[in-house]
């Protein structure tokens, strides 16, 4: 069993333990101040033990904790060392933000995160302004695109502790971050037919509904992020193809498709006009 005491009563009720199973990924909150009794069985990367505060509105001064660990073994001095506790240096933070922009996908974006050094621990935020949106945070292993881990959540999601596959190499890991449209009824301002594509906008113009998003990244090491472009080369090479095949059939779909804006854009002003 694990317990905290916090001698701030002002930032105790903010403050959460999350154990992680380093194994499987799987982390389990406990919104109390102290974990039922647990068995930890014995596995190959151990566990992790979080102190998060949730304080989106707030801002909570610095101050002391101290978690006292009820335990079938001795986890103080040589048995520590042979039971392999020890901090897990997360020091460097990075934020990236941007805006939305409304795509069939509802992705907010979709990014490469790597980093010079090999391994390394990771933790990931998402964050929007608007209570009201539901959010959805996928991290993929970028060579093979395996699902490494998942987290859903309104207005505010958390991957806590990230499990960096082995030899992942210098492909590094996919970030991928939606509008949870399974959770919510999609604003019609928010839905497109389009594709996503990237934009570079860090923060919504004046007067937009659309949502801006922050991604806040804790890492053991330095940590980059970039836009992932292998769907779009991926289309575009399939585009060439085609027009390989059939030349001008890109500027012939281009000038059905103005003609069709112009019929729906003249349709829309008689509607208008007629109310």
């Amino acid at each position: 069993q694990l317990q905290v005491d916090i001698p701030d009563s002002d930032a105790a009720p903010f403050m959460r333990i999350v154990t992680i199973d380093n194994d499987t990924g799987v982390e389990t909150v406990h919104p109390l101040l102290a974990t039922s009794y647990m068995p930890w069985s014995k596995n190959e990367r151990g566990y992790t033990v979080m102190l998060v505060a949730y304080s989106p509105r707030y801002e909570l001064a610095a101050g002391s904790w101290k978690m006292t660990a009820l335990t079938s073994l001795p986890l103080e001095g040589e048995a520590a060392v042979a039971a392999r506790v020890a901090d897990v240096a997360c020091t460097t933070t990075t934020r990236f933000s941007g805006v939305y922009t409304p795509n069939k996908y509802h992705r907010l974006f979709r990014d490469v995160l790597s980093s010079a050094d090999g391994t390394y621990d990771l933790a990931l935020r998402l964050a929007v302004a608007d209570p009201s949106l539901y959010l959805r945070l996928d991290v993929f292993d970028a060579k093979s695109l395996e699902l490494v881990c998942s987290a859903r959540g309104r207005k505010v999601v958390a991957l806590h502790s990230i499990m960096v596959p082995s030899g992942l190499g210098t492909e590094g890991l996919i970030v991928e971050a939606t509008l949870d449209n399974e959770f919510m009824e999609m604003p019609g301002a928010l839905v497109s037919r389009y594709p996503y594509y990237f934009n570079e906008a860090t923060e919504p113009a004046e007067g937009s509904e659309m949502p801006g998003w922050t991604v806040t990244i804790v890492s053991s090491v330095d940590v980059a992020l970039t836009h992932d472009v292998a769907q779009e080369a991926a289309f575009a090479k399939v585009s060439g193809a085609w027009e390989e095949e059939k030349p001008g059939r890109a500027d012939r779909a281009s000038g059905i498709r103005a003609l069709y804006l112009a019929e729906a854009g003249k349709a829309k002003g008689e509607g208008e006009g007629e109310e």
